[in-house]
């Protein structure tokens, strides 16, 4: 129970479980009850991506998993039996990385970096069609691409510090607003807000805006210690 490794709570389960079946004693109940309550993971599989793979990906249902393999193709595989449904096909010759599902699991986007991580190329594709919808460059900086969670739209954020919000069926901008480079970016889960974080000084700032008007509803800064 002490101990801070992961799985710690399954071990000290088992553990007990093997002393209860030689002796069950209000000790061991006690025990038990401290283990239930510890937070805790364990490894349910592993899974291997083969030789060249990077930053993977899962849908939010736990069904499919996607995996860049260097500057080629992004590759779609069912979790269920690791047995691939598609293969992406690279629209440039830049590493992909952090491919993200959207909540309902028709999109998947990506960014191939060109800086670094700086500045990067976004791509979303429609699953469904296996159709590229959206490929610009220089569109993410960072990590700041978030799909919205009712409708087709993706909010990203430029290396120049604009924020755009794409519409996925018409491949399109919809709105846009300057804002500082920053370097994550995510939607509420009900969609009306955005949370959007980027350097200050030394330290960092995170604020919470309006996703119809891009204003500022809270924030907070972090200084760097």
């Amino acid at each position: 129970v002490q101990s801070s490794d992961a799985g710690r709570r399954f071990r000290t389960l088992e553990a007990i479980r093997q002393a209860a079946a030689i002796r069950n004693t209000p000790e061991l109940r006690r025990e038990a009850f401290a283990a239930l309550a510890l937070p805790d993971l364990q490894i349910e599989r592993d899974i291997s991506l083969g030789r060249g793979a990077n930053s993977g990906g899962l849908d939010d249902g736990f069904t499919r998993y996607a995996f860049g393999r260097g500057r080629g193709a992004v590759e779609v595989y069912s979790l269920f039996n690791q047995q691939p449904i598609t293969v992406l096909p690279a629209g440039t010759n830049l590493t992909a990385q952090l491919p993200r599902f959207s909540p309902d699991g028709r999109y998947l986007a990506f960014k191939r970096d060109r800086s670094g991580g700086f500045d990067s190329d976004l791509e979303v594709w429609d699953l469904a069609a296996t159709q590229r919808v959206i490929f610009a460059q220089s569109a993410v900086a960072r990590e700041a691409f978030s799909f919205h969670p009712h409708v087709p739209r993706l909010l990203a954020g430029r290396p120049s510090g604009r924020l755009v919000t794409w519409d996925l069926e018409q491949g399109r901008e919809l709105m846009s607003w300057r804002l500082p480079p920053h370097w994550s970016v995510s939607y509420s889960p009900d969609g009306t807000r955005f949370a959007v974080s980027c350097g200050q000084g030394k330290g960092a700032v995170v604020e919470i805006r309006d996703a119809t008007n891009g204003a500022v509803l809270a924030s907070a800064a972090f200084p760097d210690t």
